[in-house]
């Protein structure tokens, strides 16, 4: 999809603020002004009020980011908020053409999605507009200039936590609380319903785990067939959110991806194996996956394999 305008905006520039990063331009908060309906054919044409003015234009274009395993030559991954491309990207994968369609449901009983880790600025779906304004009930349009931040949705091992762009002021984190809560929604409609749905639909179930960037992890825990936590070197509260989610929204089986620890990948002794997964089980867990691959993942961070 080629880049779309979602808004051309204009607000005054004001002083820097006290504490605020002198890399992010600050702005006033009573004068943004939306001149999207005055651009036409790429042109925007405006008359402003005296006085030095910031011109913002905000695009939605593809973030490229290619898929994490696999071979080098795998494509981008798939569009999370698009509900329409997620049903074409199953129709490819297990669709009537891949002749599986015998196997729904066994020995096919489910379909996987990890941790949703990924590397773009900010997200944004064609409906996030209209959206925010129904959940939410206030445009967001006028203020999204206040969410911009480099890397920001990033997986939080990659974030480079730049500056803010800009800023309207000390409440903007309402604004970013905001906006992070609609994507959150938006993730769980586009992408983790529709997986489930289209999946039990075809005897097949969905499970994934819900957590990877600022969203309500309970509730999207809540909207896959399975949820699924994993072993970590941390507290069993990190365990505990999706085991909440799967409690609070009756979904009765918990699985785990087990026994994978980071920088640790030989530590895997029967001793340690029995207590990382006595952990999972009384965290909530009642389901023990090992997470294998089955072809080589060598990147340079795991170092040699055997």
């Amino acid at each position: 999809m080629p880049a779309q305008v979602v808004a051309v905006l204009a607000a005054k520039v004001v002083s820097p603020r006290s504490g605020e990063d002198p890399k992010t331009t600050a702005l006033d908060s009573a004068a943004p002004l939306v001149l999207t309906p005055q651009v036409r054919n790429d042109t925007l044409r405006c008359q402003l009020p005296a006085g030095n003015w910031k011109l913002i234009a905000l695009w939605s274009r593809p973030s490229g980011q290619k898929t994490m395993a696999a071979t080098p030559n795998q494509g981008p991954v798939v569009d999370h908020f698009d509900s329409l491309k997620v049903i074409k990207n199953y129709q490819h994968v297990v669709g009537s053409r891949t002749g599986l369609e015998p196997y729904y449901g066994n020995p096919l009983r489910a379909i996987f999605n990890d941790s949703y880790e990924f590397e773009v600025d900010r997200h944004y779906s064609l409906d996030f507009i209209a959206y925010f304004k129904k959940k939410r009930g206030y445009d967001i349009t006028p203020w999204l200039p206040a969410n911009l931040q480099k890397g920001y949705n990033y997986a939080s091992y990659k974030r480079p936590n730049a500056a803010l762009d800009y800023s309207f002021g000390s409440e903007d984190w309402r604004l970013r609380y905001d906006y992070d809560q609609t994507i959150g929604e938006l993730l769980g409609e586009h992408f983790i319903k529709t997986s489930s749905r289209y999946l039990e639909k075809r005897g097949m179930l969905h499970r994934t785990q819900a957590y990877g960037m600022p969203m309500d992890m309970m509730a999207n825990a809540g909207l896959a067939s399975i949820p699924e936590t994993e072993s970590m070197l941390g507290p069993e509260a990190i365990l505990k959110v999706m085991a909440s989610g799967a409690q609070l929204y009756n979904r009765p089986i918990l699985s785990a991806e087990s026994v994978v620890f980071i920088n640790r990948a030989y530590t895997t002794t029967p001793q340690k194996i029995r207590l990382a997964v006595d952990k999972l089980f009384a965290a909530g867990v009642n389901q023990i996956i090992y997470h294998g691959v089955p072809y080589r993942y060598t990147p340079r961070e795991l170092g040699p394999q055997g």
